[in-house]
């Protein structure tokens, strides 16, 4: 199911933005037609992991961290 809400234009001279909902599995291959710049943002699963496995210090962030054979993708 593809819900799209086009929302304001944020400033004079800016495009609308588009917000695409999607419910896919993770596998799945998306593409956006037509565009030149696009940024995808994807949900991601726990993999086990509790919910404050993101609370970390900067150098966590910095130098890493997670399982590089299944939680990361491009």
């Amino acid at each position: 199911m593809l819900m799209k809400k086009i929302c304001k234009i944020i400033n004079a001279t800016s495009k609308n933005v588009a917000i695409e909902s999607m419910k896919k599995a993770a596998d799945e291959e998306f593409a956006a037609e037509d565009s030149t710049d696009i940024t995808v943002i994807q949900r991601r699963g726990q993999y086990g992991n509790g919910e404050d496995y993101f609370v970390k210090k900067w150098k966590e962030y910095k130098e890493g961290f997670g399982n590089l054979r299944k939680e990361f993708w491009l």
